[in-house]
């Protein structure tokens, strides 16, 4: 998945520069354009990692409630 990450952000960067461009300007703007796909990638895995949790939290209420339900009718 990194490698795909690396990738979008290299397409992007010469989406956004011109031939024109002086190899520092081109430098700054592929640095920028990376560091911005990483951190979104960091915060889109932190995300997916806090709904993980709260779904592993919610499955343990279904099943202690479902516990309970088989007690009363046990």
């Amino acid at each position: 998945m990194p490698q795909k990450i690396l990738l979008l952000a290299f397409l992007l960067t010469l989406s956004s520069c011109s031939l024109g461009d002086s190899f520092e300007n081109v430098k700054n703007t592929a640095t920028e354009t990376i560091d911005s796909t990483v951190n979104t990638y960091e915060e889109t895995k932190n995300k997916v990692n806090e709904t993980i949790s709260d779904v592993e939290e919610a499955t343990n209420s279904v099943t202690k409630a479902t516990n309970d339900v088989q007690e009363v009718f046990e």
